[in-house]
């Protein structure tokens, strides 16, 4: 197994599938002895170790089945990418230099297609890991003896290690098709959400690409200020498209343009949103209407990330690095523009510059970074950084499948929780906010209440990108939530609002879930804190009376990662609860747990 796994990391496929079937044979080989010790089984010691010798043997088959058609699969994936002998020549002779720009149009396609193709064998790997693993974890019944504990150890590593390269490829191969414009020409709508003035799809959208490819090739690509599709119908009475209210209220806005269409914290509603309202405004301009088959959504924390990955990269004497990309894109496109004597309309040409340097660097990156680069992508989605919405539905469907889409689903949790933080007029506030969310539950009566309430510490002062935070905050319950009561919601901030009286709570059903809106303004170097109070219902009741109660929480596209605490007060005796609490929390009637909210996050806690 080592040989191959050696022969693996030197994309010695051919070395790899051979070392990996001589394993296979000494496994079965040894697998088929076992029926002869069976007379030994009855006995107290003896047969536990041979049960789990049998069990040991019969993971490892799986394990290296797997492996075995998982280097198969990288193999012919390879055998494409590799097909010009100068890059096969490279490759072998140690030397780094091939990247995804050395291939040919038609090499590219045979990429998109290899990676087709190998999606049922990848489906096919994906359940038999998680088989294994099942199995894995089933030996932890038998009482192992030392060697044979030690022959499974590097599995505990090898299958999650596994399993998180599959898991990053099957979706891959999915929509590999589709988004890299396979045997026909696609046309993507990329949006960048500014997540320094978060909104609940993301974050503000100030610029946006239109991106043609085919073939694996970017044959087009196109980026401008979303306000420059918005003024082909900004003050324009004969148009009109009815905004969320509380862009009316907080951002005096008459209708509902392109630059504000990330209001759904759920991507795919975000994303027919704003290419919906982007067509409309350019049809309504008399100009060509592009044509959409997907979108993009993309914030700075994760082009930050892969910045890390490539270095420094320096456009128009600006250098930009992980660590400065968000301030410094505000400085150029906010003021530095004034200085360079730069026209106002022409002022986000840095971010299309810097675009095209970074798509140069990440398509030069040698074979070797791609892993980088893939798990760098499962972590932007994973994290909420990054999201894709297609409008072929098999293609949304798989994107759905794999968490890559984006998508609000509460389904298979008892009770639910989402803070969606809408930036309005407040700058670029959000990169000196931090949030605290505290989710609190309690027996009341027959039922169960809960409270939800959000600590927003402001920690900046008035300059150019901050001023006092002003957000519309909804917060998502279980469908059929009663709200009880709220308190710090505010009418407005506190210069349009001196009097400081309290704002209306405004319940919706959305999403599958229900929703309490709310606005609230924080001055600098304050903390300002917005809760509600509201009675759960009969269906998470009856899950947590049945003795198990999974609770979700979901993070908004394009937020931080929040701190988040649960006290939940069950009224009975906790029997085992995952994630699981700190030691000196154990032994009482309440779950309580502090995490950072990174990730979508389910806890699931049983009690007596």
């Amino acid at each position: 197994m080592a040989e191959g796994e050696t022969a693996i990391e030197a994309a010695d496929f051919s070395g790899a599938t051979q070392a990996l079937e001589t394993a296979l044979e000494g496994l079965q080989e040894m697998k088929s002895g076992f029926p002869f010790l069976a007379y030994l089984k009855p006995l107290p010691w003896v047969g536990d170790q041979l049960r789990g010798g049998e069990a040991v043997v019969d993971v490892s088959i799986e394990t290296v089945e797997v492996v075995l058609t998982g280097v198969q699969i990288a193999a012919d994936v390879f055998e494409t990418l590799l097909g010009a002998d100068s890059l096969l020549g490279s490759l072998q002779s140690g030397n780094d230099a091939a990247a995804y720009s050395d291939l040919s149009q038609a090499d590219k396609r045979q990429l998109l297609l290899a990676l087709a193709g190998s999606l049922p064998e990848l489906r096919e790997v994906q359940v038999r890991l998680q088989l294994a693993q099942a199995d894995l974890d089933r030996l932890s019944q038998y009482n192992l003896s030392e060697p044979l504990q030690k022959a499974i150890d590097p599995l505990y590593e090898l299958l999650p290690e596994l399993a998180t390269v599959v898991d990053i490829f099957v979706p891959l191969a999915s929509i590999a098709p589709e988004f890299g414009g396979l045997e026909s020409n696609r046309q993507f709508l990329i949006l960048f959400l500014n997540n320094a003035e978060l909104r609940p799809g993301g974050g503000f959208i100030g610029v946006y690409s239109l991106v043609e490819v085919r073939d694996g090739e970017i044959i087009n690509m196109s980026t401008a200020d979303s306000y420059s599709v918005d003024a082909f119908v900004e003050g324009k009475s004969e148009y009109h498209v009815n905004p969320p209210p509380p862009l009316v209220s907080y951002l005096n806005q008459p209708s509902w343009y392109f630059r504000d269409a990330a209001w759904s914290p759920d991507f795919s509603e975000t994303a027919q949103i704003a290419t919906t309202l982007m067509r409309q405004e350019i049809s309504f301009g008399n100009q060509p209407v592009p044509q959409i088959d997907g979108v993009i959504g993309i914030t700075p924390t994760f082009v930050a990330k892969f910045l890390d990955l490539v270095g420094p990269i320096t456009v128009s004497g600006v250098t930009f690095t992980s660590e400065n990309l968000a301030v410094e894109l505000e400085h150029q496109v906010e003021q530095a523009f004034v200085e360079q004597g730069i026209p106002l309309e022409q002022r986000k040409g840095i971010v299309s510059l810097l675009g095209d340097a970074l798509l140069h660097e990440l398509f030069t990156l040698p074979t070797s970074s791609w892993l980088e680069l893939f798990d760098i992508t499962e972590s932007g989605v994973e994290g909420k950084e990054f999201a894709l919405m297609s409008f072929e539905p098999k293609v949304q469907a798989a994107l759905e499948d794999s968490g890559w889409a984006g998508v609000i689903n509460p389904a298979g949790a008892d009770d639910v929780l989402l803070v969606a933080d809408a930036n309005l007029a407040a700058l670029k506030t959000d990169l000196v906010v931090d949030r605290e969310v505290n989710y609190s539950l309690k027996r009341n009566g027959s039922g169960y209440r809960a409270t939800t309430s959000i600590a927003y510490k402001h920690e900046g002062s008035f300059d150019w990108m901050t001023t006092r935070y002003r957000t519309y905050t909804r917060v998502y319950a279980p469908l059929g939530s009663t709200l009880v009561a709220s308190a710090g919601s505010m009418k407005d901030d506190k210069t349009r609002n001196p009097g400081l009286l309290p704002g209306q709570v405004k319940v919706e059903e959305e999403l599958g879930m229900t929703s309490f809106g709310a606005f609230i303004a924080i001055e600098p170097g304050e903390t300002g804190t917005l809760s509600f109070t509201y009675d759960l219902p009969a269906n998470v009741v009856a899950a947590i009376d049945r003795g198990t109660y999974r609770f979700l929480a979901l993070k908004q596209l394009g937020a931080g990662d929040n701190l988040l605490t649960l006290n939940l007060d069950f009224g009975t005796a906790l029997v085992s609860a995952t994630p699981g609490e700190e030691p000196e929390d154990f032994g009482d009637e309440i779950y309580h747990v502090t995490t950072e909210l990174n990730t979508d996050k389910l806890f699931t806690v049983r009690f007596k």
